[in-house]
């Protein structure tokens, strides 16, 4: 029981995604990453349940605009363990 509940751990935190910018370190990441949240209008990485939505509603509805201001500062979006998040 224990090597498969190993196995699908493992295999979920392989599977997150996150963002990867060749020479960037994570301070470089969580600047770029906060500079994108303000601009879109989330206030200080803030991803609670305002206005009756749930903190995975907030973060859905947010989610694109980030992803879509991080590549425009030359991250890539990839699978994997060497990969920056939040």
């Amino acid at each position: 029981m224990r090597p498969l509940l190993l196995a699908l751990l493992l295999g979920a935190l392989a599977g997150c995604r996150g963002y990867m910018r060749p020479g960037a370190t994570y301070q470089d990441f969580m600047q770029d990453y906060s500079a994108c949240e303000m601009g879109i209008g989330v206030p200080g990485g803030y991803y609670g349940g305002g206005f009756g939505r749930t903190m995975l509603a907030n973060k859905m509805l947010t989610q694109g605009p980030i992803n879509h201001c991080m590549m425009a500062r030359g991250w890539d979006i990839r699978r994997g363990s060497d990969v920056y998040r939040p």
